[in-house]
């Protein structure tokens, strides 16, 4: 089985903390649409997302957007981009939301807002780690 190498690039973040008094308890909401565009093939796979986080109550509002590129042999790219395309599982959802929490950790820190509980993984399976 073939490794992967992903980065992922965030071009665009939009935080907005949209009340004065913090309630003593908030609900996060994720919303990460994958691919949130056409992806590109080339020498690597670019496969654009966008994260959006609500809160309830409505204390703050959080949009990430970026490319998820990811390396590896032609073969590979390939199989992924047609698993992106029929929406079938692939690990890119996955990595791309451990990355992500980590973003939204640091922008509710800076918003004033407590850190939201860390997403479970889950269970490893044969078929999604195919591709690790």
């Amino acid at each position: 089985m073939e490794r992967l190498n992903v980065t992922l690039r965030i071009l665009y973040i939009h935080a907005e903390r949209l009340m004065e008094e913090i309630p003593p308890q908030i609900q996060f909401q994720f919303n990460l649409t994958l691919p949130s565009g056409k992806p590109k093939l080339g020498e690597s796979l670019e496969t654009p997302f966008t994260l959006t986080v609500s809160t309830v109550p409505n204390v703050a509002q959080i949009t990430i957007k970026g490319f998820i590129d990811t390396r590896a042999s032609k073969q590979t790219l390939e199989k992924l981009m047609k698993d992106l395309e029929k929406k079938k599982p692939n690990p890119l959802p996955q990595i791309a939301l451990q990355y992500l929490m980590f973003e939204v950790m640091l922008i509710c820190r800076e918003l004033g807002l407590p850190p939201p509980v860390p997403l479970s993984s889950p269970p490893i399976t044969k078929e999604s780690t195919m591709f690790t």
